[in-house]
Order: structure tokens, then C-alpha cells, then sequence
């Protein structure tokens, strides 16, 4: 009987270890554009600010050494934002793809700053250009800045 126990006891903690470690993926990902994973069995992120988890794709779109320029804007609404400019060259071609593939399929796109998810927009149409935005509304000025700060830092050798 105590065999039987222990046994079933053992079982239950391998199962809570194995759904655990599914569920809390320490897998760290490198600053960059990611997709997002179209049936939640990616990476798991939770959104700064936010108590939204978005699963990801592990490999990268658009990796940091691709950004070539990095500017605040004050958006129509008052809003503040930070766009980010992508070399003109392969970086800027995985973008327009990255974005038509994620209008198709309606899945989002996500900025990941140094392991962290900062946004995931849903692709409202194709970007036919080498550019990009973090434009979330909730997100105040000093914390963009610390994002281009951040950024910046991590681009420069």
C-alpha cells in the first residue's frame, strides 16, 4: 500500500513539474521582432504593463543589430511613441514579409527589449517600408525614453 502511494505521489510531482516547466518557459530571447505563435505552443511572455500572456515564435524576425535609427514622436493624439528604422538592406525585406504574413494570418507581431515583451500589435495591413513604432498609448513618455535608452545601449558594441 505505501508502495502504491509513493508511486501515485511521485507521478502527481512529475506531472506538476512537467506542466510547470511548459507553463514558465525561461528561455531567454534576444531584442527583436518576433511572430507570434499561432496556437499558443511558443515562448511565453508576459506584456510589460499588462497581465496579457502572448506566446512566440523562438527565432527572431529582426534582431537588434538591424535597427538602424531609433526617434521619439509625439503621435496626432498627444500620445508619445518610438518608431524604429530598419536597414534598408535583408532587414527591411524580413519586415515587409514579416508584416504580410502576419496580416494574412492574423496573427501579431512582438518587440522583445531585452527578454522582455514591450508589444505585440495585431498587423492592420502590410508595411511596405524598413520601419516599425512601439505606440501604445499606456506608455508614458520616460518610459519610451528608457526604452530608446536601453536600446541604444545594447546596439553599441
Amino acid at each position: 500500500m505505501k508502495f502504491n502511494t509513493a508511486l501515485l505521489t511521485l507521478i502527481f510531482v512529475l506531472n506538476f513539474v512537467q506542466s510547470y516547466s511548459q507553463n514558465s518557459d525561461e528561455t531567454e530571447l534576444t531584442t527583436g521582432w518576433y511572430f507570434e505563435s499561432d496556437n499558443n505552443d511558443g515562448i511565453p511572455r508576459k506584456m510589460f504593463k499588462s497581465e496579457e500572456t502572448v506566446f512566440l515564435k523562438p527565432e527572431p524576425i529582426i534582431e537588434i543589430k538591424d535597427f538602424e535609427k531609433l526617434e521619439l514622436y509625439e503621435g496626432r493624439d498627444g500620445f508619445v511613441g518610438l518608431s524604429i528604422q530598419f536597414d534598408e538592406g535583408k532587414a527591411t525585406e524580413n519586415w515587409i514579409n514579416a508584416t504580410e504574413r502576419a496580416y494574412a494570418a492574423d496573427i501579431r507581431l512582438a518587440l522583445i527589449i531585452n527578454n522582455e515583451l514591450i508589444y505585440a500589435p495585431r498587423v492592420a495591413s502590410p508595411v511596405y517600408a524598413g520601419i516599425s513604432a512601439i505606440n501604445r498609448e499606456d506608455l508614458t513618455k520616460e518610459e519610451l525614453m528608457s526604452f530608446k535608452n536601453k536600446l541604444e545601449k545594447e546596439k553599441s558594441p
